[in-house]
């Protein structure tokens, strides 16, 4: 087996790509569409049950793409935007990537209503012994505003 090294940037611009290709020729765009289309209807086969990118496309629809990977790393496109992001925790814990993803969302895209998908937004630590001790919260710094 074999795995390539592909920065950050390198993931969002092909998750930009894929959440844009359109249902038309060329060939490689109307793949994208397809290979886009069948993961946002089946969303429980690209993640599964308790997964992020899972519960994102159940939530947003046809607005979001999404997969995880592995150590910590989230992909996601969103489909009207054409605009791809990569997140990528750098201790390979999944703990903190579903509230900074969620952040980023809700800065760039209106959350579907009823949404609340809690338990990535704000998961609750536990110690040993089964006990809440604390949560994890993002904080987003915006530094360049982007049009929503």
């Amino acid at each position: 087996m074999s795995v390539f090294a592909l920065p950050l940037t390198g993931m969002a611009c092909g998750y930009a790509r894929f959440a844009s290709a359109p249902r038309t020729a060329p060939p490689r765009a109307l793949a994208l569409a397809r290979i886009r289309a069948a993961m946002q209807c089946h969303p429980g086969l690209t993640g599964g049950a308790g997964r992020l990118s899972t519960a994102l496309m159940q939530t947003y629809g046809d607005a979001i793409v999404a997969k995880g990977g592995a150590e910590g790393l989230e992909c996601a496109g969103l489909t009207g935007r054409g605009l791809g992001i990569a997140l990528k925790c750098e201790d390979g814990a999944t703990r903190a990537v579903g509230p900074a993803l969620l952040a980023l969302l809700d800065h760039l895209v209106e959350r579907p209503p009823g949404a609340s998908l809690e338990e990535w937004r704000r998961p609750v630590l536990h110690n040993v012994a089964g006990l809440d001790v604390g949560h994890v919260e993002a904080q987003l710094q915006v530094l360049e505003t982007a049009p929503r």
